[in-house]
């Protein structure tokens, strides 16, 4: 499914119970994104986020915060 927030930001992926769960695609209103996997709405499980200033981490994340083994590089 896809949901639009009034700000512009968007999520497009899988729900469970109304919460972001499973793999999916967050936008925010400033253009960083968010791909990979969501659990309980928060970003959790093997995903790439890209800031809008260009700096990106690829890895685990653990209740939406980055955890373990990921290469954060910037462009």
């Amino acid at each position: 499914g896809t949901f639009m927030w009034p700000n512009g930001s968007k999520y497009e992926g899988e729900y469970s119970e109304n919460l972001r769960n499973g793999e999916g695609t967050q936008v925010w209103s400033d253009g960083s994104t968010y791909t990979g996997c969501f659990i309980n709405d928060m970003r959790h499980g093997q995903g790439c986020m890209q800031w809008s200033n260009i700096e990106t981490y690829e890895g685990t994340f653990f209740k939406d915060r980055r955890h373990g083994k990921g290469t954060f590089f910037k462009d």
